[in-house]
């Protein structure tokens, strides 16, 4: 089957890195068929901005504008009910590809054409400083792992058969997490998912994009909300002693986050905080102290 790609990619006031993620859409191997950018309201026109300053990239993508800004959820949506391709390529706006990215994973859907979704090894960048991020996959009962700690690979890195996004769209109304909810509903339908062993994405970093979006006691109260969503579920089908497990995972590992970023801003207060109020007695914390993680590029 010769597959059709379409890339979808949200952004809100974004303008260097934007270009930087539609140049390596635009530089792959494998060409898609369209790049679908959707303005997620973002504070300047970001259709003119590429028009005026960016002409020949202008000219290769098709812009959606939406009024408000409402989430990289609804921008994603929007992105998936306006595209035609049989796979679907997710690229946040600060975030790069490797030439062959497309090309590779493609040829896993020829391959084996009853995978549902491919995705890949990733670099960590931060600045002009990057180092590979080996993360783990797991092909089956991806449900149990994600509830105990499993951390998906980031949406950037994926390749999606299209039925996935129009059946499982992201939820709306979750500003935060809203990846692994959709990873725990996508789960649920036991997909069959592969792994490209390469490292084909770029998932650039920054401590604005890690914790100044929002205070951090915003960030728990919205931890709170996916807990809720996914509570009766656990508690029915796994139990309580697993929803506890669950609900220690995201109270720790976004813990540890705030705690590197304070560290390095040296709000040393506020990292207490994270110390006496979530990560005392954490496993996790001691290794993040013994590995000197804060004084390096997460």
């Amino acid at each position: 089957m010769n597959y059709t790609v379409s890339v979808l990619i949200p952004v809100y006031n974004r303008r260097k890195s934007l270009v930087r993620a539609i140049q390596s859409v635009l530089n792959q191997t494998y060409s898609p068929q369209e790049i679908i950018v959707v303005d997620d309201g973002s504070e300047f026109d970001v259709a003119a901005f590429l028009s005026e300053e960016h002409p020949r990239i202008a000219s290769q993508v098709t812009l959606i504008r939406l009024p408000v800004n409402g989430g990289v959820s609804r921008a994603r949506n929007v992105a998936v009910r306006n595209s035609v391709g049989h796979l679907l390529a997710l690229l946040d706006s600060d975030d790069q590809w490797h030439p062959q990215k497309l090309a590779k994973q493609v040829a896993a859907f020829e391959k084996d054409p009853d995978l549902s979704l491919v995705s890949c090894q990733q670099w960590m960048v931060y600045g002009n400083r990057k180092r590979a991020q080996l993360r783990e996959f797991h092909r089956h009962e991806l449900f149990d792992h994600l509830i105990n700690g499993w951390h998906p690979p980031t949406p950037s890195s994926l390749l999606i058969k299209r039925s996935f996004l129009d059946d499982i769209p992201f939820a709306e109304d979750i500003r935060y997490l809203e990846d692994l909810d959709w990873w725990l509903k996508f789960s649920l339908l036991e997909p069959k998912v592969q792994w490209v062993d390469d490292f084909l994405m770029y998932y650039h970093l920054s401590e604005e994009n890690r914790l100044s979006y929002m205070a951090i006691q915003d960030r728990f109260r919205k931890i709170d909300s996916v807990l809720t969503r996914w509570q009766e579920h656990i508690l029915v089908e796994k139990g309580k002693k697993q929803y506890l497990t669950f609900q220690n995972h995201l109270y720790t590992y976004n813990a540890l986050d705030a705690f590197v970023v304070f560290v390095r801003r040296r709000k040393f207060g506020s990292a207490l905080k994270m110390v006496t109020g979530y990560l005392w007695n954490r496993q996790e914390f001691y290794q993040l102290v013994a590995r000197r993680v804060f004084c390096h590029k997460q």
